[in-house]
């Protein structure tokens, strides 16, 4: 009796069913959740190989902005001369779609580096049209996801400038409401050229949401682009464009105290109608280099948090990770947007480009207009501490719990002294192992950032009403520089309770040096 299926038969069932396999993952691209997860799909497909690559190519033509950057991590991950000759077929190839040849050319050029000549751009329609076209795909897919823009605009930052510009030249031709995010978004975007012309366009359009968006911009800009969004924000306001009154309750604000390494968060909680809703944005922030991260949800993601706020009350609340917790302090709007406006200062005098989720969410905070406050309880308190022994006592206070030094090779010292730590009759060995410490942990130039930071942490106790800790902090801002680091009694305390520290977390199995490995 013949078998019911020859091997023949079995294999072209096999490639049949690989293919369908791989069509339907490279379609989930649109359902990856983030750029980590992106890549990890990108990296499933890669292992289909000639199948996927394929597959690849025949996907080029896609309007879904993230099942493109899934092709190029694709593309990535395939053998190179496979796949680069597949494209440059494929971006020759005039029988295929204008948006398909591009698509290959942009992973060509972008992500895999290759270079192209002139001829590749032959029978291509006018790239204006081109470029209308791709904006009118993205906006529809922006309007039922409006987080999308993000990755849009991420793709577009990694195009030549020129591509850039036709993008904000297109936005011309369409209908103004529909423009006004996107060239907000394009108003800080890291190329000077980009950033001006979509602030032009911005400015001619005389809707309320421009006049809103212009507002929001002013904080976010480089001095070189602050008064081109001025002028215009004045031009439309002459013109008669209003800005609408909005009913929204306000955003509550809340700071974190700064940590020994500059670091300190800032939430913003707006309740909605709904009791249980709300919008929440995280922004975490560096005293040196700005903006970190923004996150932002539909509910706060956070519990112990009274439902009503009342300015200066500090917070113990609880996030929902196991153990996790943080201090929060009750602080006025425009105080916190104070501390925002700094931390973005110092990003844009770095010259770096803000984080892109910041710039997208960035507009709920400075919708409305600010100023930085003439005066309110931010003023550096009077200087009376006696002398060095009262004010390292600031280091017993909560506020500084985080006042660490947060290094793996505190971990090495600790070693060395084991138990002895915690013997008062090792006091010699302590002190070797804390001089060690100081002068690896503190060298002059860093004294001047604690002093910073110090300086922060009084202003932060002044308005939380702990005017005697505040008073401390401020006394050793101003002396902080008087005495070397190696016999500071502030930097030697703080060694002395990170060599503590490290021991414990030892003698209890503990170690950053193996999870960092």
């Amino acid at each position: 009796m013949e078998p019911l299926m020859s091997p023949e038969d079995s294999k072209i069932i096999t490639t049949l069913r690989q293919r369908y396999q791989v069509e339907q993952a490279i379609r989930a691209f649109s359902q990856a959740e983030d750029e980590e997860d992106l890549i990890r799909r990108a990296t499933e497909v890669a292992q289909y190989g000639e199948t996927a690559l394929s597959i690849l190519v025949a996907h080029l033509d896609t309007d879904d902005p993230r099942v493109r950057g899934g092709l190029a991590y694709l593309a990535r991950l395939l053998p190179r001369e496979p796949t680069v000759a597949a494209l440059r077929a494929a971006a020759r190839d005039r029988k295929r779609p204008d948006r398909a040849r591009l698509a290959a050319m942009t992973i060509l050029e972008r992500f895999l580096g290759e270079r192209l000549d002139a001829t590749f751009f032959d029978g291509l329609a006018d790239p204006r049209i081109l470029a209308l076209e791709s904006l009118r795909e993205a906006l529809a897919e922006i309007k039922a996801n409006p987080p999308t823009l993000m990755e849009y605009l991420s793709q577009l930052e990694e195009e030549p400038v020129d591509v850039a510009l036709m993008i904000v030249e297109a936005t011309s031709r369409l209908d103004p409401p529909d423009v006004v995010e996107i060239l907000r978004m394009l108003s800080m975007d890291p190329r000077p050229p980009v950033a001006r012309a979509a602030l032009q366009q911005l400015s001619s359009l005389r809707l309320p949401a421009a006049a809103v968006a212009l507002q929001s911009l002013l904080p976010h800009l480089p001095q070189s682009l602050h008064p081109l969004a001025d002028r215009g924000l004045r031009k439309l306001m002459l013109s008669g464009v209003r800005i609408a009154s909005s009913e929204v309750p306000a955003w509550r604000a809340l700071i974190s105290p700064i940590d020994s390494d500059g670091y300190q968060a800032l939430w913003f909680i707006r309740r909605t109608p709904r009791e249980d809703g709300g919008n929440f944005i995280g922004v975490l922030i560096h005293d040196q280099e700005g903006i970190r991260h923004a996150v932002y949800g539909d509910e706060v993601p956070f519990m112990g948090l009274p439902g009503e706020p009342l300015i200066g009350m500090v917070h113990l609340v609880r996030a929902p990770q196991p153990a996790a917790a943080t201090l929060l302090l009750e602080a006025p709007f425009d105080a916190a947007r104070e501390v925002l406006a700094h931390a973005v200062s110092r990003h844009l005098e770095r010259g770096d480009s803000l984080p892109m989720s910041y710039r997208f969410y960035s507009v709920q905070l400075w919708d409305s207009p600010w100023s930085p406050p003439e005066s309110w309880s931010w003023e550096t308190p009077d200087l009376t501490v006696g002398d060095w022994e009262q004010a390292v006592t600031v280091l017993e206070h909560p506020a500084f719990y985080t006042w660490n030094i947060h290094e793996p090779w505190v971990y090495e010292i600790a070693e060395g002294i084991g138990a002895r730590a915690f013997d008062p009759q090792q006091e010699e060995a302590l002190q070797s192992a804390v001089d060690r410490v100081v002068t690896r942990a503190f060298p002059e130039e860093k004294v001047p950032l604690l002093a910073d930071r110090l300086h922060w942490m009084s202003r932060w106790l002044t308005l939380a009403g702990e005017t005697v800790t505040a008073q401390r902090a401020a006394w050793l801002a101003a002396h902080l520089h008087e005495i070397p680091p190696i016999d500071n009694p502030f930097l030697r305390r703080l060694a002395r309770t990170a060599l503590r520290a490290a021991v414990f977390n030892l003698s209890r199995g503990v170690d950053p040096r193996r999870s960092a490995s």
